[in-house]
This record gives C-alpha cells, sequence and structure tokens, in this order.
C-alpha cells in the first residue's frame, strides 16, 4: 500500500529526515513513536508534500508521489490531519465536510457525511454550529472527518489525541478502529504511548530524524527499554 524508502528531508540548512524506510499494508495502524523533536511530524509532511524531499520514494500502491503537489497526492489518495487541526472557523460542521468531498474509488464505499456522521455520533448534533464554536474534541472530530470526506487511502494523523479528554480519547480509539476495518491505512504520529497501544498494529520509533527500530506494537510493548530509550517512559 504505502511504501517509504530512504527519505530525506531538510528545514532550511538542518537535515531533519535521515535516510528513512518503512512500508504499511492496507488496513494497517502504523504508529510513529518518539520524543518532541524526533521527526515524526516532519515525516508525515513530506509524505503529503508540506516538507519536500530531497531524497527518497514515497509510493502509494506502487506509484511514486515524489514529485507530486500536495493537493496532488490528496487526490491519489492521501489524507492528512494536522496537529493543530485547521478547522475552517467560519464554516458549519456541514460544510467543513462538503468542501472536502471527493468522488469515491473504485470498489470502494464512499466516506460521505452520513457515513462520517456515524463514526462520529456527536457531529450530528453540531452540523450547522461553526467551526470555530467547537471544542478541541469536537474539531478533532470534524477534521478527522473532513480528511475521509476525500475518500482517502492512507490517512496521515499528527498527534491526534493530543490534550483531549479521556471520554473523546476513547472515541477517537473507537474511530481509528472503524477506519481500519474500512480498510484504511492509518499512520499515526502519537507521544500518548497508551493510546498507540491500544490501536496500532505495527511500530516505527524515531529519534534525531532516524528509524531506530520497527516491527509489532506486540513486540514493541514486550521490550520496555525501547520506550525508555525513546520515550521518556
Amino acid at each position: 500500500m504505502l511504501a517509504v524508502t530512504g527519505l530525506q528531508a531538510f528545514h532550511g540548512p538542518a537535515q531533519a529526515l535521515f535516510d528513512v524506510s518503512f512500508d504499511a499494508a492496507r488496513g494497517e495502524v502504523l504508529a510513529l513513536l518518539g520524543r518532541n523533536g524526533a521527526g515524526k511530524s516532519t515525516l508525515l509532511k513530506s509524505i503529503i508534500g508540506l516538507v519536500p524531499a530531497k531524497a527518497g520514494e514515497i509510493a502509494l500502491d506502487g506509484r511514486d508521489l515524489s514529485g507530486l503537489a500536495p493537493h496532488r497526492r490528496a487526490a491519489a489518495g492521501i489524507g492528512y490531519v494536522p496537529e493543530d487541526r485547521r478547522v475552517f472557523k467560519g464554516l458549519s460542521v456541514r460544510e467543513n465536510l462538503a468542501v472536502a468531498t471527493r468522488l469515491p474509488r473504485a470498489g470502494a464505499p464512499a466516506w460521505d457525511e452520513p457515513r462520517v456522521v456515524a463514526l462520529f455520533p456527536k457531529l450530528a448534533e453540531l452540523r450547522d454550529r461553526r467551526g470555530g464554536q467547537l471544542s478541541g474534541g469536537e474539531q478533532q472530530m470534524l477534521t478527522i472527518g473532513r480528511a475521509l470526506m476525500g475518500n482517502p487511502l492512507v490517512l496521515l494523523l499528527d498527534e491526534p489525541s493530543t490534550g483531549l479528554a479521556p471520554r473523546i480519547v476513547e472515541a477517537l480509539a473507537d474511530a481509528v478502529r472503524a477506519m481500519k476495518a474500512a480498510g484504511v491505512t492509518i499512520l499515526l504520529s502519537e507521544q500518548n504511548l497508551a493510546f498507540a497501544a491500544r490501536v496500532a498494529d505495527a511500530a516505527v520509533v524515531m529519534a534525531t530524524g532516524h528509524v531506530r527500530w520497527r516491527g509489532s506494537m506486540a513486540q514493541f510493548l514486550k521490550e520496555p527499554a525501547l520506550a525508555r530509550t525513546h520515550l521518556q517512559v
């Protein structure tokens, strides 16, 4: 599904990603783990094209996306939910969802407003409320729902549980499992290990822009030294 090979990226003159390689299968949830500054967010931004890669390849179903602009990558099947959410504050929930609508992909059921609202029932009662009037948790639901309206094959979630109340985190975990069951591949940048452990199939541990470890989440949890070293647990 998604294959990243030898990815290198820079912030100005400073190199931020060093020869990053991994892959994720259809319907797999892959957690990117590491401290602040490990390179997790930069990696997601490089995959969607907001931070240009200087070397390496990003391939989706065998198609190299590396030279494409962000909107072309979105059209190819990459969805992105940034850490700061970026809802359209002056638009209603319904309008926020509508502006992101893309045609469904061949052979796959469409993510449309009814399906998104079924995933996040709270949005049903908020359809006519402006994005700027929502709580942080409600905005997170809306932003993920908006990304799904683009009918992505791969969804990039940057620190989705940060700052959310426990009940919202629980709803988010349920939503991630439902998206996985629907065949969406999810890359999840997280510092909340408890949340990542509940939803992820596999993990990539990053530090200073390098991949330090990769494997199944079950195996990661059997090696507590990894968490102590790279997540300050």
